[in-house]
């Protein structure tokens, strides 16, 4: 097994995650596909991480290699979740196992969410199959985009 832990996301991870969403594979399956500024991505990021009702997340290998970014967007008992590989990390099966360990801590710290819901885009089929496989099952989709839900209590 991989060893792998999940840490709160600081102000000095933002330079990767900004990195890592420009991608042109990530920005390709993500919800909005246009290259982020700096300008924004900095001033979305450091808001980020003083919301209330959104948590940041980093994953990372046993040296501290940062592996994924994982969000979740709080709403009363539920919150949407979304992940973000490190591009030299896709491919080595990081994904499901940072989900699974992030999705522990999040229900850890918030015991008050009953559910969560990823929303991925019809042709992203690799996240599509790592959502599922960790329990995630599609209840709608709409403009291009599955909705999968995945309850937690």
């Amino acid at each position: 097994m991989i060893d792998i832990k999940i840490r709160s996301a600081k102000k000095n991870d933002s330079k990767d995650i900004f990195e890592w969403r420009n991608d042109e594979l990530t920005r390709r399956m993500s919800l909005t596909s246009e290259i982020l500024e700096w300008e924004n991505h900095s001033l979305w990021y450091s808001n980020s991480l003083d919301m209330d009702s959104r948590t940041v997340l980093i994953c990372e290998d046993s040296h501290n290699k940062k592996i994924a970014v994982i969000r979740f967007d709080i709403s009363k008992d539920s919150a949407f979740v979304s992940i973000n590989l490190n591009p030299s990390m896709r491919g080595k099966g990081f994904a499901k196992l940072c989900l699974i360990k992030s999705i522990e801590f999040f229900s850890n710290e918030h015991i008050e969410i009953n559910y969560l819901i990823a929303k991925i885009k019809d042709d992203n089929i690799a996240s599509q199959k790592i959502f599922v496989s960790i329990g995630f099952k599609k209840y709608n989709f709409k403009d291009n985009f599955g909705f999968y839900k995945k309850i937690l209590v």
